[in-house]
């Protein structure tokens, strides 16, 4: 089983613990989909929320959109608060009433498996 963050119209914001694999901080801290992170903007704001995978390849602070974290010059991730590995669904819905961590079963299918369930072949392309 894999856990996921969800909202409540059933949109997945990626895995837990998916490896943020850019540079999007001046810092030395490698950040997971699901960390509770600080961050500070230009204008002196700070303000605390979850990394999520808002697209494939796009990570964001909840809330902010499908601004890719990578694209943005006025946010410096400050601080890792809780680490996905230790954050709890509470603390999910505490921090954003419409997000939730569920687990989900991943089923290992073959690619004869794919196109009996969907009833057709298909061609697997990078």
């Amino acid at each position: 089983m894999s856990e996921y963050i969800y909202d409540e119209l059933n949109k997945c914001y990626g895995k837990l613990g998916t490896r943020i694999n850019r540079n999007v901080t001046n810092n030395n801290y490698i950040y997971y989909v699901g960390d509770l992170v600080l961050y500070q903007r230009k204008k002196g704001y700070i303000d605390y929320g979850i990394l999520v995978e808002f697209k494939k390849g796009i990570y964001s602070v909840y809330g902010w959109g499908t601004t890719d974290l990578n694209n943005r010059d006025d946010i410096t991730l400050v601080n890792r608060i809780i680490p996905y590995d230790i954050i709890t669904n509470d603390i999910v819905k505490h921090m954003h009433s419409t997000l939730c961590i569920k687990e989900i079963e991943e089923k290992e299918m073959t690619l004869n498996d794919i196109e009996k369930l969907l009833g057709y072949k298909i061609k697997i392309i990078n």
